[in-house]
């Protein structure tokens, strides 16, 4: 079963995230953006979005880097190869929309591993009507996000026994 995190803008849902990594064993790899890198999980980081570049991909008022695209890809395929749950940090509309960015990492691997993905509450409707699959879906909230990342990550290592 695939891991949806979801909440609006700003609301912690990478913070959640690295916490769930740091407590968690079954995260196999996969790339975190927090506010303007691309990380791979245990890894390299590199500077995710360019107001200078010209070789860009262009998203509303974000130009995200090609290179940085690239570098997050080959950080998805690495994680396709290991157990535990590939994360995706995170699906937006440069995926859902424009069918670009990690679009196809994304669909290898939610027909070929369990995917831990954070999407935008905004999103996650037409994310689940393009790819109908089973989801565990945790919702981030002022109330709940100091303790939600031990929420999911017990849930992750309560999947071991099914």
């Amino acid at each position: 079963m695939h891991v949806l995190i979801t909440g609006e803008r700003q609301i912690g849902k990478t913070t959640v995230l690295q916490k769930v990594i740091g407590q968690s064993d079954r995260i196999a790899g996969g790339i975190i953006c927090p506010i303007d890198k691309i990380q791979e999980i245990g890894g390299k980081s590199m500077t995710f979005f360019s107001a200078t570049e010209k070789d860009t991909l262009s998203v509303g008022r974000f130009h995200i880097r090609k290179q940085a695209i690239e570098f997050g890809k080959k950080a998805l395929q690495q994680a396709m190869h290991k157990p535990g749950y590939i994360v995706f940090d995170e699906v937006g509309p440069l995926e859902l929309h424009q069918k670009n960015g990690f679009i196809n990492e994304l669909e290898t691997a939610l027909k070929i591993k369990e995917c831990l993905i954070v999407i935008r509450k905004k999103m996650l409707e037409q994310f689940q009507n393009t790819y109908p699959a089973k989801y565990k879906i945790f919702e981030i909230r002022e109330n709940n996000r100091d303790t939600l990342a031990q929420e999911i990550t017990e849930w992750l290592h309560s999947q071991d026994n099914h």
